[in-house]
């Protein structure tokens, strides 16, 4: 009899076929071997596992044939392949294969247009309906060794030292004779030694047992309390709209009547409250409220928050209402404080965010629909403002932030949010408190794209259509939020004139960005009336914000958020077109500027920021030009000296002649373009510098 068939050959089913049983008398040993020899079996058979008898694992089985009955073994599934520990070995190899791919990618060459690279085969989006998308690679010419990209400086003097890698700033600090001077202003003279900075170690790393409580002093009155949390409502929550305003007046006034039971990340918040208030007070208007000088009353305030901030073990618990009270605290001291503290700081609170969640949207983290809202608000606005941070450093504000899919927060007023709603409502049709900050979150996210689109390659839809494209989506969307604003509301003017300005610099600096990207060698061709009446119009607006007295008390905004981008671009333009139809209406905007600059200064405790000591140099170099001009027949046998840049103590006795490589100095034959060439940044460099710093227009305020 014929052996049966195996399942494992071709032509048999899945299921093994039964197998026949020889006659007793029958050895099975006789039995005919098959062709085709078998796999032991690697299970019992049926039979024996049923009857729990060990199966020597024949075909068939001897206990089947004792038996006489039909041996037939279960299927034989493929075993599973067990997965190989990973060893240390194995880790330690992917760790040095890692960095290697980090350092050769260090080593590409990203040229001009592409210093910020995206990722390999990351893509953009094209809005509009505009086909296809943008596939970004990586350049392929590599850079020398020990090459230093241009836009890279470091000032030192001694142990001080700062870094700039902004293409403007770094090219006037190298055509600059005395770098180290300029870590040494004359505000350094001027100011006290001992200057307060935004923050102490103390309220980072240690534990509320280093304050004594007898040190604190001064302490504020329930009175006074409620007073603050009143105009705190009406000054500074309409243009941050961080806290909900029905929810967290519970918090806040009971902190206030009784402080001993809330927990110390709200009393953090609370006294981030009362110092973003104190600073919008005008110090006799404080001196009535608080019945003590302002400064004194920031201190105080600055301390507890800082107190609260170590009994919260801020860096190891940290919590929504302690990251909001950061905001608040860190959105009201760019007032009063210029120094590079506050960028620091704000990526500290981005790394806080991301701990616990903030860039992730709370729907797909089954929260609710309320406290998703909440955490989208706080999440973009840490975001929007991670950018414009830096822009007073000179430093690339682009943030190292990993992705995120929180959604951007909805133009409705707090009154429309419950926490027991089960769906959030409909976008409001009209203002509310959330239209300034959608619109800042709105142009950090289309200024983003903007940057993805300049650092990808040409395809076969123009850059400049695609620009133009995102430009009119977004204006279209800002037009929405100030469209329905009443101008005689002061907080309502505030949102239409600050929009305005924030979309009219955008298309301003993206324009001529793609533009000088795509004509690199083009030098002086931006130096335009056009442009000029561009950048006067966004900086005259400024000063119409200023001068405006109904707008007084959101004032503190200003003081933290200069206009340093288009005060650079109309002083370049000075240097290299000192004449023309514009050019005494340019001259009174900027001693305008600079008049409102020494006003912030005068209020600030903190020496400047660089960018503004950098910008004051080059303020000196036009009027130098302007001053050639007007006294040109004393400038014929001067030679060039126009690099050669005093110090400001210097400037307070100025030379009787500035000495300058000109045969006649008529103001018409001279070739401006070649005077200024080596001595003044070209238009390359200044909009390579404003598309470093595009995303810190989102934060204009």
């Amino acid at each position: 009899m014929s052996p049966p068939q195996d399942p494992s050959r071709p032509g048999s089913t899945d299921s093994p076929l039964p197998l026949t049983t020889p006659p007793a008398s029958t050895d099975r040993g006789l039995t005919p071997p098959s062709p085709h020899p078998r796999r032991k079996p690697d299970r019992s058979c049926v039979l024996c596992h049923r009857r729990k008898i060990r199966c020597d694992r024949q075909t068939p089985c001897l206990a089947c044939v004792r038996a006489r009955l039909t041996c037939t073994y279960p299927a034989s599934d493929k075993p599973v392949r067990r997965v190989r520990k990973a060893t240390i070995a194995d880790v330690a190899s992917r760790i040095s294969d890692l960095e290697k791919t980090i350092v050769a990618a260090s080593s590409i060459d990203q040229g001009n247009a592409s210093r910020r690279s995206l990722p390999p085969h990351a893509h953009i989006s094209v809005p509009g309906g505009l086909p296809g998308s943008l596939p970004v690679s990586p350049h392929e010419s590599p850079q020398e060794p020990g090459e230093i990209p241009s836009e890279e400086v470091l000032i030192r003097n001694g142990t001080s030292s700062q870094y700039f890698n902004e293409l403007l700033i770094s090219k006037v600090i190298e055509e600059d004779q005395d770098k180290s001077s300029l870590l040494h202003t004359p505000y350094s003279e001027t100011r006290e030694q001992d200057l307060d900075s935004p923050f102490s170690l103390m309220g980072l790393l240690s534990s509320p047992a280093v304050y004594d409580d007898k040190e604190r002093g001064w302490r504020l009155s329930r009175i006074s309390a409620t007073q603050l949390w009143h105009i705190f409502v009406q000054n500074v929550d309409a243009t941050i709209k961080i806290l909900h305003i029905p929810t967290d007046e519970v918090t806040i006034f009971t902190a206030i009547h009784q402080p001993e039971s809330v927990s110390s990340d709200v009393l953090a918040m609370v006294n981030a409250v009362y110092f973003a208030t104190t600073l919008t007070l005008e110090p006799e208007e404080a001196q009535h409220i608080l019945g003590v000088d302002k400064p004194n009353a920031l201190r105080t305030f600055k301390r507890e928050f800082q107190m609260h901030l170590a009994g919260a073990d801020m860096l190891e618990n940290p919590t929504v209402v302690l990251l909001q009270g950061l905001a608040i605290y860190l959105a009201s001291s760019r007032a009063y404080y210029h120094g590079r503290g506050i960028w620091i700081l704000n990526g500290l609170a981005l790394r806080m965010a991301h701990s616990i969640g903030l860039h992730r949207d709370g729907t797909k983290l089954g929260m609710s629909p309320f406290e998703s809202e909440v955490r989208r608000r706080l999440w973009w606005h840490f975001l929007a403002r991670d950018g414009r941070a830096a822009e007073d450093h000179g430093i690339d504000s682009w943030s190292t932030v990993p992705g995120y899919d929180t959604k951007m927060p909805l133009n409705v007023d707090d009154n429309e949010l419950r926490p027991d709603m089960k769906e959030l409502p409909p976008p409001h049709g009209g203002w509310t408190k959330m239209s300034l900050p959608l619109t800042c979150m709105e142009v950090a996210q289309t200024l983003q794209n903007m940057a993805n689109l300049s650092m990808t390659p040409s395809g076969t839809t123009p850059k400049e259509v695609i620009r133009s494209t995102m430009f009119s989506q977004l204006r279209s969307r800002v037009e929405h939020y100030i469209k329905p604003c009443n101008p005689v509301i002061p907080i309502q003017r505030m949102t239409m004139k600050t929009a305005l300005a924030m979309v009219h610099k955008i298309d301003f600096v993206t324009r001529q960005q793609l533009a000088i990207l795509e004509n690199p060698d083009k030098r002086n061709a931006f130096a335009t009336e056009a442009n000029l009446l561009s950048a006067l119009r966004c900086l005259e607006i400024h000063l119409e914000l200023w001068g405006d007295e109904l707008l007084g008390p959101y004032r503190w905004c200003m003081y933290g958020h200069p206009q340093y981008h288009m005060l650079l671009y109309v002083l370049w333009h000075l240097c290299v077109c000192p004449t023309g139809p514009t050019v005494e209406r340019a001259w009174a905007v900027v001693e305008k500027m600079f008049e409102l600059e020494q006003v912030r200064l005068s209020t600030a405790v903190s020496n400047p920021a660089l960018k503004s000591v950098i910008l004051k140099r080059l303020h000196k170099k036009a009027e130098m030009t302007r001053q050639s001009l007007i006294n040109g027949s004393n400038m014929t046998n001067s030679t060039s000296k126009m690099d050669e840049v005093p110090r400001d103590e210097e400037m307070e006795n100025p030379p009787q002649e500035v000495v300058m490589d000109v045969r006649r100095f008529d103001g018409e034959n001279v070739d401006w373009s070649n005077l200024m060439q080596n001595n003044m940044p070209d238009w390359n460099t200044l909009v390579e510098d404003l598309h470093l710093d595009l995303h810190d227009f989102s934060s204009y305020f």
